[in-house]
């Protein structure tokens, strides 16, 4: 069974309800199964209950902010120093506990999403310290999910999703994810930027193309988008898009462009308000 991907990303250290608890979330999951382009949950941890909030409100990717103290990865938007919630407390054991129930049984592999078990979750990595320790440090607490079969992949010739698909953005270096001993499974993939030269960016080490949409585009909220930045979107899609990347933007200026954006075919859509983008009906071709 393949697998497709959504996103979205927030902190907190509330505790959160159990797998058993969240698959009951009906509305939540039908949202999930009928919404076909994806948003992500900017900065996940900071919501009251990390991932969970997130997908609820159906969305397909979720971001964490990660510093490296003392070889354990702290979850916040600045620097901790070295306390606070984990990558494990917040994303990783939850995520484990999450796929293993929906995975009790001896059938195909299920993602997260009980309306729509093909769908793959992104979990977005932003690293905010040195990004060749932080990329060693991401890979090994990645391995609960490796062990289990839940990472997407690539193969050598192709990209096979799973029911995680893990993308390092912030200081992450392509020169580690397109190194066999620095990613010898291949399963942590980058996030270039469409506004900047794709040079060495490929579908065995890239996954997103993204931007800050005030500094790519323009910074004025009103819709619709002025000709030149109407030629500007779509030649930053084309070029992505012809490498095989999906693309994102953040700090979206309002979301009264936000129907435009989609129509336009841009793939992730990062959001910061959860209940307003639930609420959205979006028109999707």
């Amino acid at each position: 069974m393949g697998f497709r991907d959504m996103s979205i990303s927030r902190s907190g250290t509330s505790k959160a309800p159990t797998p058993t608890q969240l698959m009951l979330v009906d509305n939540c999951t039908l949202y999930l199964q009928e919404l076909s382009n994806d948003n992500s949950n900017h900065n996940d941890y900071t919501r009251d209950v990390p991932l969970y909030d997130a997908l609820s409100a159906g969305c397909t990717s979720v971001e964490a902010d990660v510093w490296l103290h003392s070889d354990t990865l702290r979850v916040s938007h600045t620097d901790p120093g070295n306390s606070g919630p984990t990558i494990q407390d917040l994303y990783i054991d939850p995520l484990v506990a999450l796929l293993n129930a929906q995975n009790s049984d001896s059938g195909d592999l299920k993602g997260i999403y009980p309306k729509n078990s093909s769908q793959s979750l992104v979990l977005l990595v932003d690293f905010k310290s040195d990004g060749e320790s932080t990329w060693d440090a991401v890979f090994s607490a990645l391995q609960p999910l490796r062990d289990a079969g839940y990472l997407s992949h690539w193969d050598g010739s192709q990209f096979v999703s799973g029911p995680i698909t893990v993308v390092a953005s912030g200081t992450a270096p392509l020169s580690k994810a397109a190194n066999d001993s620095a990613n010898p499974s291949h399963d942590m993939f980058i996030d270039s930027r469409v506004n900047e030269s794709l040079d060495g960016f490929n579908t065995s080490n890239t996954y997103y193309s993204s931007a800050d949409f005030e500094s790519a585009i323009t910074s004025s909220g009103t819709a619709p988008l002025s000709s030149s930045n109407q030629r500007k979107l779509t030649n930053q899609l084309n070029t992505a898009h012809a490498k095989g990347f999906l693309v994102r933007y953040w700090d979206i200026p309002s979301s009264d462009l936000w129907q435009e954006l989609v129509d336009a075919g841009v793939d992730r859509l990062n959001v910061d308000d959860l209940e307003a983008v639930a609420g959205v009906d979006f028109h999707l071709s």
